[in-house]
């Protein structure tokens, strides 16, 4: 199952660590996903997976992404020396979006409607800083990473309209990720969820998050 998951992820993911991620994050939602039946006698192990995972399998895994997208923006480490601007810039875009579903998906803690563990804000603002360098990239690097450009964009979108329909004050922003969405999905055609879906099912487990595309993804990409 874990080659099957390997497999299917885009190749324009060319982090080890990150793919690792990705894969480790999807085979513990799909084990959380099915449900327990009265007969099932692995019903306590599969529950201490699950929590081991959220609570510290997945907490290196951040610790990790974070290591990565220094080594990205601030040129620490060899990683990611040799790549141009543009690449460079939407690697770290990809790591940042994987960061923010990982953290999204385990990582929230509920008190009187508010997640005092949200650490959306300040990801987002790191993605708007290096989304637009990402999206200034050659040609050539442009027509090679329009999906990975695409599902960045759709997750800083999901974050937009989630921020929209909480109505929690926070300020918006003139370039925002829906209409960087709707520019880039309208140039590659894309206008329909079914045809979003099979982009994002190659990049990050993301039927978890809300709201969920298919509520929005559609309206937002006809509007004019």
């Amino acid at each position: 199952m874990t080659i099957s998951l390997k497999n299917s992820l885009s190749p324009k993911l060319t982090s080890l660590s990150q793919r690792e991620a990705m894969v480790e994050n999807r085979l513990y939602i799909d084990l959380g996903r099915h449900p327990f039946s009265k007969q099932d006698c692995l019903k306590g192990a599969r529950g201490e997976l699950i929590y081991a995972y959220s609570a510290s399998r997945s907490l290196v895994e951040l610790g990790r992404l974070v290591n990565l997208y220094l080594a990205l923006v601030d040129h620490r480490g060899a990683y990611g020396i040799n790549m141009s601007s543009g690449r460079r810039y939407t690697q770290a875009c990809l790591v940042l979006a994987t960061l923010f579903t990982i953290r999204f998906i385990g990582h929230s803690a509920m008190v009187m409607g508010t997640d005092i563990r949200d650490a959306s804000p300040v990801i987002m603002k790191h993605l708007r800083e290096s989304m637009l360098p990402a999206l200034c990239c050659t040609i050539d690097e442009k027509l090679r990473y329009r999906e990975a450009h695409i599902w960045v964009l759709y997750i800083g979108a999901l974050y937009e309209r989630g921020v929209e329909l909480a109505d929690t004050g926070l300020p918006t922003r003139t370039t925002s990720f829906q209409e960087l969405l709707v520019r880039e999905a309208r140039e590659m055609g894309i206008m329909t969820w079914k045809q979003m879906q099979v982009i994002e099912r190659k990049f990050m487990q993301t039927d978890l998050l809300r709201p969920q595309g298919y509520t929005w993804f559609e309206s937002v990409v006809a509007k004019s």
